[in-house]
Order: structure tokens, then sequence, then C-alpha cells
């Protein structure tokens, strides 16, 4: 059976890239001829555009313009990493006239937070499976996200667009309740595609060793100056040295790893770290994956619920902190922690190959 993605493969964003491969790779090891739909919304490419002096409304023509030419080889050299990582690993297939081509038996919608109206200004008919355009009548989602809550407003259209698929999958246990509430359906809860595979999978797509020194690793999606007074306390506690990567190409610290790495030395740097600290939710999915002492530091914005309800699966959720809580050396016992994650990548996979076995017997 051809089976086709939408996803956010688009995005230079590293969390965004593995998640899209790692689905693939298990919905091939099912089996299945498995493709990436290449839509690329806009609201997922304009931030990646090498040249944009309008970028920041906050800055005057003239800073924009300085900022722009400043940062352009290091958003060249990102944008290299990220295509030929597309190019190389991820199975594309073209719209048609901007349509999912109808030889794709199937499709997945997920993972990531394709379901996030304001981020997808509003409800995105590609990822919501309006027959417009995503013609197919197999339809499921894989670990949907959706970081912003629904409004009470927002509940007629929801029930009406979730019949679009023959199942749903989220990522996160209050998404879980809200869409069951909204749309009057039982909705399945399932792991992120980086954590779906068997952990030795990520162990074969390490790179070399760049540094024998121990580090502690900081990544966090937007600047978050509690990561950094938190990792420099654990520095002066362990004496390890530490390492940022960074996701803005402005403002490269001394510590910053070289701008606009692979997706792959994203895992190998992960795999490495003696200590991480960050806030993003594949920041903490890799430090599980590579069974690494963490933290997770609690954002401001209170775009928290992914890793929280990851953390709470897995019974640590003491590993998420703030500026208030103790910091201390005390190290992760991962024999429960990787129990547990044991029987959600069993019950994940069961929930995708039977939802395609289904379809596949009826088609």
């Amino acid at each position: 059976m051809k089976v086709g993605i939408l996803t956010f493969h688009c995005a230079h964003n590293y969390g965004a890239v593995l998640q899209a491969y790692a689905l693939q790779q298990a919905i091939k090891e099912l089996g299945h001829e498995v493709f990436i739909i290449d839509y690329k919304p806009g609201f997922l490419t304009q931030p990646y555009k090498l040249f944009d002096i309008s970028r920041d409304k906050n800055r005057s023509f003239i800073s924009n313009l300085f900022w722009e030419v400043y940062s352009i080889k290091k958003k060249l050299k990102k944008a290299k990493s990220f295509n030929r990582f597309v190019k190389k690993k991820l199975y594309i297939k073209k719209l048609t006239k901007g349509t999912v081509p109808r030889d794709i038996d199937f499709i997945v919608v997920g993972s990531d937070q394709v379901w996030n109206i304001e981020l997808t200004n509003g409800f995105n008919k590609y990822y919501w499976g309006d027959v417009s355009v995503v013609p197919q009548k197999h339809k499921i989602t894989y670990a949907v996200s959706m970081e912003h809550s629904l409004k009470s407003t927002d509940f007629d259209e929801v029930e009406k667009l979730t019949k679009n698929f023959q199942s749903i999958s989220v990522r996160e246990s209050n998404l879980k309740e809200l869409l069951e509430a909204a749309s009057n359906i039982n909705i399945s809860k399932v792991l992120d595609p980086t954590l779906l595979l068997k952990n030795d999978f990520w162990e074969t797509k390490i790179g070399r060793q760049k540094t024998i020194e121990k580090y502690i690793l900081i990544y966090s999606v937007r600047d978050n100056e509690e990561i950094l007074r938190i990792a420099n306390k654990i520095s002066k506690k362990t004496g390890f040295k530490i390492l940022e990567i960074k996701n803005s190409q402005y403002y490269i610290k001394k510590n910053s790893i070289p701008f606009g790495i692979s997706p792959f030395e994203f895992v190998t740097y992960f795999k490495y770290a003696s200590f991480i600290v960050t806030s993003s939710f594949h920041g903490t999915a890799f430090s599980i994956i590579f069974k690494k002492d963490f933290y997770t530091v609690r954002m401001k914005d209170g775009h928290n619920t992914r890793s929280e309800s990851l953390l709470n699966d897995l019974n640590l959720s003491d590993r998420m902190v703030d500026d208030t809580s103790e910091i201390d050396l005390k190290k992760i016992d991962y024999n429960n922690t990787l129990f547990k994650l044991n029987e959600l990548q069993t019950n994940s996979f069961d929930f995708l190959s039977s939802s395609l076995m289904n379809a596949d017997s009826n088609s």
C-alpha cells in the first residue's frame, strides 16, 4: 500500500524533520511504500527565507538590512544542511495541482503541531483532511499536537473536521481530553515518532564525537536566559564546559556549536553530552532516547504541555524545572522509565500498524 504523510517536513527545525524521518521509517518497517507529501505552506517556509528585510517589524529598515546581510552566510549553511537531509533521507512526493496525488492509498497526518490553529492560521485544509485537497478515503492522524487550546467557538468546526479521519491519535493527554470533548469520539494517545522506534535506531545515525571533553548541552527553540543560568549552575558543580545549539543566526556566543549543523549532527551532540538542559520537546525526547541526565526548563509563555505530558507519562515530571527549582545532580534511574517507554512504544506501534492494516484489508 502507498502511504503519504502530511507533516511539517519543510521547516528548518531539527525536531520537525527528525520526526518526519522517524515516522517515514516506522511505516516503511511495517512493509508499506511511504512518501512525504511535499506540501510547503508559507507559514512554515517564510521564517527560513534567506533574505527578508521585513523579518522584524520592531527594527528599522537599516537595522533589518544590517542583520540580514550579517547573517546570510549562516542561514545559507543551515539551509544547505536541511535541504540535503530532505533530499537524501525523505521520500518526497509532489502535490498534483495542489492536491495529494490519487495514487496514494492512505494518508497519515502528523506528527508535530499540525493542528495548532494559531500557527497554521486557522483550520488548515490539508492537515484537517479536507477532501478537496486530500481526496483519499483512508486517513488517520498520528501524534498530532496543538500547543494552543481550542476555544468553545471552535468546537463545531472540530466536530465536523474530525469526521474526515478513520482514527485519530495525539501526543498529549490534555489534547486527548479536549478533542474528545469537542468531537465526541474516542482519541488515542501515542508517542512522538522520534520515540516510536526502538532506542538503538538512533544509535545508527550518530556521527563522530566532536570533542573528548565532557559538556553540558543547551538546546532551546527560543532564546531563554533561564536555561543558561541553570547550565552555569551545573557547570560550576561539575566542571563540564557548556555547548549550545543555537536556532537563531543572530548573537552567536563563544560557547555555541557552529550554526547550521545537520539534523544527524544535532542527534550526535545529544548522544555524547554529559548533561542536557533544554526547553524543547524534541530536546527532551532525545535526552530520554540516549538515557541522559537532563532538565527541561519550563517556558514562561506557558508552551510546556508537550514536554509535561511526555515527562508525566515516563514518571520523569521532576525533570521539569523553573527559576524557583533546586538544581541538583541526582542521576536518573532509567530502569522504570525504559520499561514504561517500551510499553508506550508497543501501544503506539500497534495503533499505527492496525490502522494501516484495517485500511489495507478494506481496500
